[in-house]
């Protein structure tokens, strides 16, 4: 991946997915530098799933109560190699590449990409080939639908906020202790506030009166579900059971042998590993 940094002043960024604004959209002219307050969005071209795509940044001015947007410029991102701008492209259909941040200084505008010319992507498979499996097999794994579902469950999972400022609020509250990440993450979240169907349940400790016993494997430096959550969960329920892998992946189950005889051994028997065993494998 690539990142590009766009002279910015202080405004809102948003995720793509997260708008529901009443947009006039006259042809804009190609801008150099954003206003302070008018709300930028990213875009990428293309009609076909996992193709590699131009990305251009549109800028809107707000109308009153922020229910109205106008156009008034757009910034198509470079394709190719000029002095110390490198050429960046996004992913149709991925919406890692909508969403926005502003540096910790709060004068670029940063996004992701990859660090390539679009056209060169799509037309050699020595390229282009091994990175698409390589995202569908993660974001898809063998399934046509999987991202649709992910938002599904995720969105159904717990009441969030409908007003932007929310996210702007939470993006900064976590760059705090996750510069990079930490923002994009909490923009992501805005996709549930434009979400149809409303969420089913509210966050709670989970305790499971009368189960048999649970067995929560957490893995100690998880890049995606902190080891902290695991836990904590395994606390809250009447009759947890903590299994420990010490590593860095996400999943357990898909890189060690240790935790896939315990799961399994769980699945079959309902037998949990004793209390504080620490997979290492």
């Amino acid at each position: 991946m690539a990142s590009i940094s766009c002279r910015a002043g202080v405004l809102a960024s948003v995720s793509a997915s997260a708008i529901t604004l009443g947009f006039v959209a006259p042809a804009a002219a190609q801008i150099t530098y954003f206003k302070p307050g008018d709300l930028v969005v990213g875009t990428v071209s293309g009609s076909t799933l996992d193709t590699a795509s131009s990305i251009t940044l549109n800028q809107y001015d707000l109308g009153p109560g922020g229910t109205t947007a106008t156009m008034n410029g757009s910034l198509t991102l470079p394709q190719i190699q000029n002095g110390a701008n490198a050429p960046i492209s996004g992913e149709y259909g991925s919406a890692s590449e909508g969403i926005l941040q502003l540096s910790a200084n709060g004068q670029y505008l940063t996004m992701m990409g990859y660090g390539v010319n679009a056209n060169t992507f799509n037309a050699s498979p020595v390229i282009g080939a091994p990175v698409v499996a390589m995202s569908d097999h993660y974001n898809q794994g063998g399934s046509t639908n999987g991202d649709d579902a992910a938002i599904a469950v995720d969105c159904l999972d717990h009441p969030v906020s409908h007003d932007p400022a929310a996210y702007a609020a939470m993006a900064t509250t976590l760059q705090a202790s996750a510069p990079v990440f930490g923002p994009l993450l909490a923009w992501g979240e805005a996709g549930c506030s434009v979400w149809p169907v409303p969420p089913t349940r509210a966050v709670a400790p989970v305790a499971a009166p009368g189960s048999p016993p649970i067995l929560v494997v957490g893995t100690t430096n998880d890049p995606a579900t902190p080891y902290a959550w695991a836990v904590s969960v395994a606390h809250e329920l009447s009759r947890g059971v903590l299994l420990t892998r010490d590593g860095d992946d996400h999943v357990a189950y898909f890189y060690s042998a240790c935790v896939r005889d315990a799961a399994q051994t769980y699945l079959v028997s309902g037998v949990t590993p004793p209390t504080g065993t620490v997979c290492t494998s």
